[in-house]
């Protein structure tokens, strides 16, 4: 059975594989009794977003759902090339 705490260490371990030198990065939010992991913009000294995300969000996973399903949704995104797809687009300058 996942955790929250497995959740989060996979979110970890795809933002060093996927977003380390990038302007997004992952994100593990709660709401409404469930999970949902957020593509997210990173942000200078300054405080200004650096990604065309601005301070908005773009979801990952679908609706917010149990830790396993989030794991699970979150794994099948990856491999089917949209996680990646996903990261390329919003890594974009402004």
């Amino acid at each position: 059975m996942a955790t929250y705490r497995d959740l989060q260490d996979e979110v970890k371990e795809m933002n060093e594989k996927y977003c380390k030198k990038g302007r997004v990065e992952m994100r593990v939010q709660r709401a409404y009794g469930g999970y949902q992991v957020q593509l997210v913009s990173k942000y200078d000294k300054k405080g200004r977003p650096l990604s065309s995300l601005g301070s908005g969000c773009a979801s990952i996973t679908s609706g917010f759902d149990t830790a396993k399903e989030t794991l699970a949704d979150l794994y099948k995104s990856n491999s089917k090339g949209w996680l990646v797809s996903d990261i390329k687009f919003y890594n974009k300058k402004k």
